[in-house]
């Protein structure tokens, strides 16, 4: 989004922004678990969960996730992609939901 003070600003005025490390407003984790996705931290025991859980994925069933922050459906979705699974994230604001299948 806009903001008077341009690029001097560190509040995340959208989803795509409290992405950056620097926004003031992130939540706690986020920092942490995109960190770990891109290997460069441990992995947090949320993303340990969620990597056992799609491990464990039979054929031809899905799980969905709903109640994500934009971070945590990213983590998921790159997870997803490490396993080879088929990801799409549906809906807005707070119908949105990650579904993920093992076909």
């Amino acid at each position: 989004g806009y903001c008077r003070n341009g690029t001097k600003c560190n509040f995340a005025h959208g989803a795509t922004q409290l992405r950056r490390p620097e926004a003031k407003n992130a939540h706690p984790e986020d920092t942490e678990l995109r960190k770990a996705v891109n290997g460069e931290a441990p992995a947090p025991a949320k993303l340990l969960q969620w990597r056992e859980q799609l491990a464990a994925l039979p054929q031809g069933r899905q799980l969905s996730f709903k109640g994500l922050r934009p971070t945590e459906r990213y983590a998921l979705h790159q997870l997803a992609n490490e396993f080879q699974l088929t990801h799409m994230s549906t809906g807005v604001g707070d119908q949105r939901r990650l579904h993920i299948l093992r076909p």
